[in-house]
């Protein structure tokens, strides 16, 4: 994904793709980039270079992989780990002392197990819900901040209210949802089962809690670059 959307590593870097060339029977890892006359790849491998000035291959293919595999227990633990850690940058330092005392004190750790699945894949595993709801590349206009911007990844809590007590309490399920470049990922941060809120989307008829009705799309980079996966 990163390759297709050119996005760039820590170090500054085009992703490499490994790609096949049938007429040379050779493969390489290629660097893909837009320019203003199409595609250019570039890649180091002298042989292969000489092979297509020689017309010897013409075609290139690389791997279809619109989205991760699923379930997958390792997106199930990057899940959690991103759940807990937006769990406490949302506290706040205001709110740090507060959020240690009540809810992941020994006595109250109520993350714990979500906290030790990650780290140490602990405990059953924890089910996740993926779905793509837009497509790689599109780009909305926002009415309130009169802006227009890709969006890459968003994310938030969601709450599903199961019923509210006499006492002025309310029984919930808190999920984390979070979508990387139109692939929306859900997981719930205090039990293993995604079941409620998977329920919950059928009753919405699939409506995302990340939905922003001040966002209206503008255009998609997909309709230009074949490569990014659209939604269907």
């Amino acid at each position: 994904m990163r390759s297709r959307n050119e996005i760039l590593t820590k170090k500054g870097k085009l992703v490499r793709q490994k790609m096949v060339f049938p007429g040379a029977m050779k493969s390489t890892e290629v660097v893909m980039q837009k320019t203003g006359n199409g595609l250019f790849a570039s890649f180091d491998d002298e042989e292969l270079f000489e092979a297509i000035k020689a017309g010897k291959t013409r075609r290139m293919i690389a791997p279809y992989i619109p989205e991760p595999e699923y379930p997958n227990e390792i997106m199930s633990r990057f899940l959690a780990k991103c759940a807990y850690e937006y769990f406490l940058y949302n506290m706040g330092k205001e709110k740090y002392d507060l959020c240690v005392q009540e809810l992941l004190c020994k006595e109250s750790d109520i993350l714990k197990a979500l906290r030790e699945y990650a780290r140490y894949g602990k405990g059953e595993y924890w089910h996740y819900n993926q779905r793509r709801i837009y497509s790689e590349g599109d780009v909305v206009f926002n009415q309130n901040e009169d802006l227009d911007y890709e969006i890459l990844h968003e994310m938030k809590f969601f709450t599903r209210e199961h019923k509210r007590l006499p006492n002025g309490y309310v029984e919930a399920e808190i999920y984390f949802v979070m979508a990387i470049a139109g692939i929306e990922y859900a997981i719930c941060i205090s039990d293993p089962n995604i079941s409620e809120y998977q329920k919950w989307l059928e009753e919405c008829k699939g409506l995302s809690p990340l939905n922003d009705n001040s966002e209206t799309l503008s255009f998609s980079l997909s309709d230009i670059n074949p490569l990014l996966i659209k939604a269907q």
